[in-house]
């Protein structure tokens, strides 16, 4: 494999992410521009965002250490998920918005159980080949024309199986997913043309590890391929995307089942009053 990069310079340049294009895709496109074109301060924290990034941190230092052949146990693993959890809470800024009837408390025993789950539900003898592996490629179109900012990403973890390589991100999610939904999903697509642009000679696939956020959390794990077809119109819509961003033509989303928890609401609200033009400002949006 080759030498890695580190997502810190990529950063701080203009990029795109999947994260970025879902949610002007799938989610806002208004969302989108608060937060990388005007520079709107959100108003809140969705703590499921907090939950996210403690539970990632958490599997990150587990199976760093089965890569290394290292053992540690669960209650290691929670302990740190729980230390990670309540300092990102009191750090916050904006505070974290808490689901009705929920609180720091709560949120932790959620995790503990998911990552009890998620642990117990993994296979403890496959191979590891890279944990937290990031990438940052050219965005090529089919006539060969590069687009103006790259795109940047990190592999969750990256496994050896009989057929080759996969590549696995690790989700929580309020529900079971439909076998399908692997198959529609944009981040496979984005995150094998990484794979492929990275001069990776050997095809990978992908694969979702995924656990719920229920009283009693259930692990599926999800995989699917791309090919070039994908690739290709996946670049084209980025394409597209930048056109949208030049021309200002963001639009709320009222119907998004983001609307409850977006951290941008209250700009949202006054959007059609305060429509402002930041053109100026594209060139560093992220």
């Amino acid at each position: 494999m080759k030498k890695e990069i580190t997502l810190g310079q990529p950063r701080q340049q203009p990029h795109w992410s999947y994260s970025s294009i879902n949610t002007f895709l799938s989610i806002c496109s208004l969302q989108w521009a608060f937060r990388y074109v005007y520079g709107h301060d959100p108003c809140h924290t969705p703590a499921a965002l907090v939950l996210g990034g403690a539970f990632h941190q958490a599997l990150t230092f587990a199976f760093r250490k089965r890569m290394d052949t290292e053992s540690t146990d669960v209650s290691t693993v929670t302990g740190l998920f729980s230390e990670l959890l309540i300092q990102s809470c009191q750090v916050s800024d904006p505070e974290v918005k808490y689901p009705e009837g929920e609180d720091i408390d709560s949120l932790r025993v959620l995790g503990v159980r998911m990552l009890d789950a998620f642990i117990a539900g993994t296979d403890p003898d496959e191979k590891i080949l890279g944990v937290a592996v990031p990438f940052s490629v050219p965005l090529v179109d089919q006539a060969g024309n590069e687009l103006s900012k790259p795109l940047i990403g990190e592999y969750d973890l990256i496994a050896e199986a009989d057929h080759g390589v996969t590549v696995v991100d690790w989700k929580t999610s309020a529900r079971r997913w439909a076998e399908q939904k692997v198959h529609q999903e944009l981040q496979p697509t984005a995150y094998l043309y990484a794979w492929g642009q990275r001069g990776n000679n050997q095809p990978a696939r992908f694969r979702y590890d995924i656990v719920t956020k229920a009283k009693t959390p259930v692990v599926q794990q999800l995989e699917t391929i791309r090919h070039q077809e994908h690739f290709t119109r996946f670049v084209e819509k980025v394409k597209q995307v930048e056109r949208v961003c030049r021309a200002e033509a963001f639009i709320p989303n009222d119907q998004s089942w983001a609307c409850g928890d977006c951290p941008y609401g209250l700009s949202c609200q006054s959007w059609h009053r305060e429509r402002s033009r930041s053109l100026y400002h594209f060139k560093l949006a992220a």
